[in-house]
């Protein structure tokens, strides 16, 4: 996360991405600051949807671990839409 010298503000949502790919997307949670709620762009990431992190960087961490899981999953959709 970049931070602007002299502004504190953090963002409230981050695009996750994956192999250049949007698996989704992390939406701060307004009654806990300090918590990310992830949204899921690809069906490959669902099971991702809904999962609290307490950043960019997690959410990002989990989305890479279950490719490297599942990485059929994520080439069988990308494919079907080209």
């Amino acid at each position: 996360m970049t931070r602007i010298k002299g502004c504190s503000a953090m963002s409230d949502a981050y695009v996750i991405e994956v192999q250049g790919i949007a698996a989704g997307i992390i939406v701060r949670q307004h009654q806990n600051e300090e918590s990310f709620k992830f949204l899921s762009a690809l069906r490959a990431f669902n099971c991702l949807e809904g999962q609290e992190f307490s950043g960019p960087f997690q959410a990002e961490c989990a989305a890479r671990k279950l490719l490297r899981e599942e990485p059929q999953a994520l080439r069988r959709q990308v494919s079907a839409k080209y």
